[in-house]
């Protein structure tokens, strides 16, 4: 079962940043699961939200801003000052630090990230070691459209069409909230081939329970809670 940190070691680190992918492959991580949106200038950087607000000393539009903007921006001494300094860090700086080391489930957050995406993953050859992840099933269908060879996963929060929607765009997995998975739900998604990873979960009991369920990965802020969790 995969070990997947959800925006690297969240739990401990601040989000999406440098030091909580490391903190996550340190903890046990298999992959690291990552948020993307596009600067002003048309760079890939790795932040959750649409605003900049909550994760650093700045504030506006991740979309209004160029990267040497955003890299001006403190985005870990909002959890801890001891994380002074952190920067939100592009996606090719990701890619450098982690994914050589862990996989990279990529979800993105913001419409217009799907070819540069692509393109990132179709240079660095990484169609192995990398997911990409949306909630916008529109976005996943225009993943597949640029490059079918792209591993999908297929985020949902409610029952809703996902397994059809997986289905239909040959999707890797889905990544159902982890209230909506069981042992029926895993068999199902298993006989098309298909990988279950659910999220986000930090409890233990609920870990060690939705692993006898037959989940092929769990997302959690504590990749290392997890690992103990687990095994």
């Amino acid at each position: 079962m995969l070990n997947i940190a959800h925006r690297g070691a969240s739990g401990t680190c601040p989000e999406n940043t440098i030091a909580a992918f490391g903190a996550a492959i340190e903890g046990g991580a298999d992959w690291c699961e990552l948020d993307v949106r596009l600067s002003r200038d048309g760079e890939i950087v790795v932040i959750h939200d649409e605003k900049v607000d909550r994760t650093t000393d700045g504030s506006g539009l991740v979309a209004g801003m160029t990267v040497a903007e955003l890299k001006r921006l403190d985005a870990g001494s909002w959890l801890d000052t001891s994380f002074h300094g952190e920067r939100i860090p592009m996606l090719s700086e990701v890619f450098e630090a982690a994914g050589k080391r862990c996989g990279l489930n990529i979800e993105l957050k913001s419409g217009a990230t799907e070819g540069p995406v692509c393109a990132m993953i179709a240079k660095r050859a990484a169609y192995e070691t990398t997911i990409v992840s949306s909630f916008d099933w529109s976005a996943l269908a225009r993943v597949h459209r640029i490059d079918p060879a792209i591993k999908l996963g297929v985020l949902a929060d409610r029952d809703g069409s996902m397994i059809e929607t997986a289905r239909v765009l040959g999707a890797h997995a889905i990544h159902p909230r982890y209230d909506l998975v069981g042992e029926s739900l895993c068999a199902l998604v298993h006989r098309d081939g298909c990988k279950v990873l659910a999220w986000t979960v930090d409890d233990p009991d609920l870990m060690r329970r939705l692993a006898a369920a037959g989940v092929d990965g769990i997302m959690t802020n504590y990749p290392a809670r997890l690992r103990a969790a687990t095994g």
